[in-house]
């Protein structure tokens, strides 16, 4: 049992823990979550359900890409589109229902 008591590690900080869990996050994920100081897990679950929420709402769509599935029986490949082609596509589509409304 002493070597066994030898091979255990003291239990990581939390400040370490939650270190480990940004820097395993995607690009996009991490960089909206470093702009909000993090000191807790309660702060990290509170930003990621402000994060959920507005990716849901759409608030986001410039910032993470949407990503596009393609028929795989037709040859062609799965790809994510640019972000730059999401926002642009969902100004679009903002700009032209605004503009329905006016002529309707």
């Amino acid at each position: 049992w002493r070597s066994s008591c030898n091979k255990m590690r003291d239990p990581i900080s939390q400040s370490h823990a939650l270190g480990l869990i940004v820097n395993n996050l995607t690009q996009p994920l991490r960089s909206l979550i470093s702009n909000a100081p993090i000191k807790s897990f309660i702060d990290l679950t509170e930003r990621a359900e402000c994060i959920e929420a507005g990716i849901e709402n759409g608030a986001f769509d410039a910032v993470i890409p949407v990503k596009v599935r393609e028929d795989t029986k037709k040859n062609s490949k799965s790809q994510n589109a640019p972000a730059n082609i999401v926002a642009n596509a969902a100004a679009f589509k903002k700009k032209s229902l605004n503009i329905s409304r006016i002529k309707g």
